[in-house]
């Protein structure tokens, strides 16, 4: 177990919301645009913890997985009221399943289907609430807590929920 300071300053969460929402614009016309909102959805929940529980000092494994960081921030043990992510199991499984898309993609085999977005999008809206809450309702980070890094934040996660809400209906219409 380690404490990554050196590494936090380097976290560019807003650049990774930015290509989030710019692929989900693209789901339906380019291939894998599905496939990059996932990673960059997944990517985006790694570096909101990852801020959250340095801010409060927690020590990380080096190679932690997006569902230990998610485990360590709905952790009041480890990350105290008000600041911890409070989900529901079902909020759990649809990251697991999201998780489980975005290795499907990053470690293919040729027999496997092409991801279909419908699969995941509940995991999608847990994405978004975990990072809003790590890091526009509840930021422990100083590098986040500023107004003006705040409200670009919450913007940009207000067009990923506009993203998402479109790829919903989308789906379903």
């Amino acid at each position: 177990m380690t404490n990554i300071p050196e590494l936090i300053p380097h976290i560019d969460i807003e650049a990774t919301l930015r290509f989030t929402v710019a692929q989900a614009g693209l789901v339906g016309d380019v291939d894998q645009a599905s496939e990059w909102v996932v990673v960059g959805s997944v990517l985006m929940v790694q570096q909101a913890a990852t801020m959250a529980l340095h801010g409060v000092g927690a020590d990380l494994p080096v190679m932690a997985g997006p569902g230990e960081l998610v485990a360590r921030v709905t952790d009041p043990d480890i990350l105290e009221q008000p600041f911890t992510v409070m989900l529901k199991p079902h909020e759990f499984r649809a990251f697991d399943k999201i998780v489980d898309a975005r290795n499907r993609f990053m470690h293919p085999k040729p027999d496997r289907p092409a991801l279909a977005i419908s699969a995941v999008v509940e995991g999608l809206v847990v994405c978004a609430k975990l990072v809003r809450h790590l890091v526009v309702t509840q930021p422990v980070s100083q590098a986040v807590s500023a107004l003006d890094a705040r409200a670009e934040l919450a913007r940009l996660l207000g067009l990923y929920d506009d993203a998402v809400q479109f790829l919903t209906d989308g789906l379903s219409g």
